[in-house]
């Protein structure tokens, strides 16, 4: 596979009830790192970003939910140069979220994504006091002033008082902040769980050395 058949190959993962997806994700999550040694090293993953974006807005609530385990698996796997490509296009990630379009089933995916992905980064970089996603910390954190959910796992591995405190703070003040990010409040509504097949102790894991 070359840089040029990501596309293809993230639509096949999303679309196609296909017994080797998880070697294409493996194909898939190789090629991306190989552009981390080349004079384009962002290739691969905005190549795979984008493909997946325009996926993601798909009135098909199944090819969103693999589309959503393709991407979380390739931040995982993907390392740093992932995440902060990721982290340009949060705009477009909080427009979907917003967007009375996706399903409260897909929304919480995803909110559970970012929710597990944010308490990773902060438990595995503790010793180093640095912050690997300041982006997408500033992010979740403009989620949660707003109200949305997301899992006791994740929010336990946050600095104690953390989820209280932006949970107080007034939603509104942050609207307009620099650098920041503001959604609109949707405290008191309720959300749906993710697919029990999406659960963390199900997930198969694509190891890439």
């Amino acid at each position: 596979m070359q840089v040029q058949d990501i596309p293809v190959a993230v639509h096949n993962v999303s679309f196609l009830e296909n017994p080797h997806t998880i070697l294409t994700i493996y194909e898939i999550v190789t090629v991306i790192k190989a552009c981390y040694a080349t004079t384009s090293p962002r290739e691969g993953c905005d190549s795979a970003i984008t493909t997946i974006n325009s996926i993601l807005v798909s009135d098909d609530h199944v090819v969103v939910e693999r589309t959503l385990f393709l991407l979380d698996t390739l931040y995982r796997q993907c390392g740093k140069p992932f995440s902060i490509c990721f982290a340009d296009y949060l705009s477009f990630y909080r427009t979907l979220i917003e967007s009375p379009d996706l399903s409260e089933r897909n929304r919480q995916q995803f909110l559970n994504m970012i929710g597990d992905w944010v308490s990773s980064d902060f438990d595995n970089t503790l010793s180093k006091h640095l912050d690997m996603t300041p982006k997408l910390r500033q992010f979740f954190e403009a989620l949660l002033r707003a109200g949305y959910d997301f899992p006791e796992e994740s929010l336990s591995k946050l600095p104690p008082g953390t989820v209280e405190r932006l949970r107080n703070e007034s939603n509104q003040w942050w609207k307009g902040v620099l650098n920041g990010f503001h959604f609109k409040s949707v405290k008191g509504v309720k959300s749906v769980s993710p697919p029990p097949s999406l659960n963390r102790t199900t997930r198969p894991v694509v190891a890439v050395n």
